[in-house]
């Protein structure tokens, strides 16, 4: 296997949640890590003026000072692809369609993916599009901008304020892949084949301006702009990934992180959506439900299915570091709140095998049963292994699909 970061003698290496001890810090470096909100720092308790740092659900590139922190992953990084593409609605994102199999890092990965999907879609060509330009002209284009006129040049008859269409290649789509790029391109340690091929890519884009903020998120795909779907999304992932720190006008520090939390959240979210195409229920995901009479305490499960307007499951995701594998009783209380608001006797709270074992817990005087799942994110095919549990809950969804009185909660029934 290839590496496609280069290490070097500052970089050090911790898993996710894990800690490092008595690091050495300048007060002003572990101050700028601790606002990240992306690892927690801590006065090391035994040696003075040295730094303990805990990892939270980040993985990625952090910078910390003259350092670099890499934080792994305790699944495999092909798996963690998984849940990125699957999650984002990446299609045809595998290691044996773009390499990703030799890389042993998420920057890398990520970069081989990025370079794989926006070198398919250039390939026919730079996609051109047209773009209202408004400007100053020595002479007569397209339409006059009468009023921007009179009230710019008082009376002169040039420059003349114009509008027109113009058909170019500096559009939305192209400017998230160059920006994109250029992201990555900051990122240190970033092998240079993989820089090369990234400065490659930019030239390609040379008449390309730079992305307006929202800018990618405003894109919408037709025919002609469909085989950059999977660039562009990966695009956005790497914008929300990289953080850039600027002191003095110039780049300090340049970090890559993913949040495995929403990473899996969103996988779990896309592979129920998937499995409740072909069933007679409704899924929603993220639903609001007012959980007192007088409106002012809003609850939002994960995921929850309905037959017309009769929530039937609801389930909970969850990927967080418990030390000792049982379930938070945090997490039962929301079960057993949503389970009261929607009316259901049971509800399922899903994790990320490793982080809670699979159990049922029967809530006394409520006649709510909580059932906890865990999804193995080691094994080789995740999907299958998810798609398990959400038609364990889909069945389960099926049989309770039927009317019933929408007053009657699981508490109410066990007090009468």
């Amino acid at each position: 296997m290839t590496n496609d970061v280069v290490l070097d003698q500052a970089d050090i290496t911790v898993q996710e949640f894990g800690w490092l001890r008595g690091l050495t810090l300048a007060p002003e470096d572990a101050a700028a890590a601790q606002r990240t909100g992306k690892v927690e720092i801590l006065p090391c308790a035994n040696q003075p003026g040295r730094w303990d740092l805990h990892a939270q659900q980040f993985i990625g590139l952090l910078r910390v000072g003259d350092r670099n922190i890499w934080i792994d992953c305790k699944v495999p990084i092909r798996n963690v692809l998984v849940l990125l593409s699957f999650g984002q609605d990446i299609s045809g994102w595998s290691s044996q369609e773009a390499g990703f199999a030799r890389d042993q890092t998420l920057v890398g990965a990520v970069a081989h993916g990025f370079l794989h999907h926006a070198h398919s879609a250039l390939r026919p060509g730079v996609l051109q599009g047209y773009v209202l330009i408004e400007e100053a002209y020595h002479g007569v284009k397209g339409r006059i901008r009468a009023a921007d006129q009179l009230a710019r040049r008082f009376g002169l008859t040039l420059p003349v304020e114009v509008a027109f269409d113009d058909f170019t290649p500096d559009i939305a789509e192209n400017r998230a892949i160059k920006a994109a790029a250029r992201a990555l391109l900051l990122v240190p340690g970033l092998h240079p084949t993989l820089a090369s091929r990234l400065r490659g890519l930019i030239a390609a884009l040379r008449d390309v301006g730079d992305l307006a903020y929202g800018q990618a998120a405003r894109i919408r795909y037709d025919r002609l702009n469909d085989r950059y779907r999977n660039a562009i999304l990966l695009a956005t992932l790497i914008l929300e990934g990289v953080s850039i720190r600027y002191a003095g006008g110039s780049t300090t520090s340049v970090t890559f992180l993913v949040n495995m939390n929403t990473a899996f959240q969103d996988f779990v979210t896309a592979m129920a959506r998937r499995a409740s195409l072909d069933a007679p229920l409704s899924f929603k995901a993220q639903n609001p439900r007012w959980l007192d009479t007088r409106n002012r305490l809003n609850v939002r499960p994960d995921l929850s299915w309905w037959r017309r307007e009769q929530c039937v499951a609801v389930a909970d995701v969850k990927y967080k570091a418990t030390g000792d594998q049982s379930t938070p009783i945090s997490d039962i209380y929301q079960m057993l709140a949503y389970c009261i608001v929607h009316g259901l006797p049971t509800g399922y709270l899903i994790y990320a095998q490793g982080q809670a074992d699979a159990w049922d817990y029967e809530i006394r005087g409520s006649g709510v049963k909580v059932l906890v799942r865990t999804l193995d994110l080691s094994v080789k095919d995740i999907r299958s292994h998810c798609q398990e549990i959400i038609q364990q809950l889909l069945s389960e969804a099926l049989t309770r699909a039927r009317p019933q009185c929408s007053d009657e909660t699981p508490l109410s029934r066990a007090q009468s």
